[in-house]
């Protein structure tokens, strides 16, 4: 490496703050789920153990959702190239919903607040989720068939 390309300390404190910055910013939906739900009387009582430090959940539960996530995607995939568009997206939603129910369990007392706080964060994920979806190229859509103008389309019309 020369010497004009090292990071240097700024540049990683840049890229750390910017790293954490990200991390902050997709648990965002995730945290307007928690104060919405906190708010509803009884079932949105938050546990109040653990004070501040118990928001560094949020942290890993955003990995951990997207993970487990992305492990169901291939198989709603297969069912949306059988032509079952509307029921593989329901059964994702409702899976998402689950998953994401059972880790912002940890927050309430009551598990009604978790599935309230799940289906609130799974409602504003929607959104960035269709914007990604938008913005991919074309050769990278989902599809295991190559219906989509990928590159098992390309292999075929050889």
């Amino acid at each position: 490496m020369r010497e004009g390309e090292r990071l240097g300390v700024p540049g990683v404190l840049v890229l750390v703050l910017y790293v954490l910055g990200v991390v902050w910013l997709a648990a965002l939906p995730l945290l307007v789920g928690l104060v919405l739900a906190g708010l509803v009387p009884e079932v949105g009582r938050l546990r109040t153990a653990g004070g501040g430090w118990r928001l560094l959940h949020l942290l890993w539960i955003y990995p951990v959702f997207f993970v487990v996530v992305g492990m169901l995607e291939p198989r709603a995939g297969r069912v949306r190239s059988r032509g079952r568009r509307v029921l593989a997206l329901a059964v994702e939603l409702l899976l998402a919903w689950l998953v994401l129910t059972l880790l912002l369990g940890l927050f309430f007392v009551h598990p009604g607040g978790a599935a309230i706080a799940s289906a609130v964060a799974v409602a504003s994920l929607a959104p960035f989720a269709r914007l990604l979806e938008r913005t991919l190229p074309r050769g990278a859509r989902g599809g295991r068939d190559g219906a989509d103008g990928g590159p098992e389309a390309a292999g075929r019309t050889r």
